[in-house]
């Protein structure tokens, strides 16, 4: 939106590029709509940690499940950085075996040491220390 005022401004300047006004308007409008469905692609996904596996369900449009089951994961580790220990959020890495790499890596997920912490003694491991 802030490119609207720019485009208004240019408009007063040169009044014989209309089209600049109209190119800079509808970048920003577009540039809005991205940042909409990724607002709603984040908030629309779930983490869920079961007593037998780990889901995770995403989509805006369409919905996709991915499953892995406790028994099939091999490590996990999950690392925050410095705006996610501010903001209390990070990314897991789930190691699985097999073909299903479906949640190798989870980003932006809210409080990743609770969750990492919550998936360990299930897997009968104790935890170490975070990256």
């Amino acid at each position: 939106m802030a490119m609207v005022p720019v485009a208004i401004l240019v408009g007063f300047v040169t009044p014989s590029v209309w089209w600049w006004q109209l190119g800079l308007a509808l970048s920003a409008v577009a540039h809005q709509g991205y940042l909409l469905y990724r607002f709603l692609a984040w908030r629309t996904e779930q983490l869920i940690v079961t007593d037998q596996r780990v889901i995770r369900t995403s989509g805006v449009f369409t919905t996709t499940v991915d499953a892995v089951q406790l028994e099939q994961i091999t490590d996990s580790t999950y690392h925050r950085s410095l705006f996610g220990h501010v903001f209390n959020y990070g990314t897991i890495r789930v190691g699985s075996a097999g073909q299903n790499q479906s949640l190798e890596r989870i980003a932006f997920v809210p409080s990743p040491g609770e969750i990492y912490r919550a998936t360990l003694p299930r897997l009968g491991t104790r935890p170490l220390s975070a990256t």
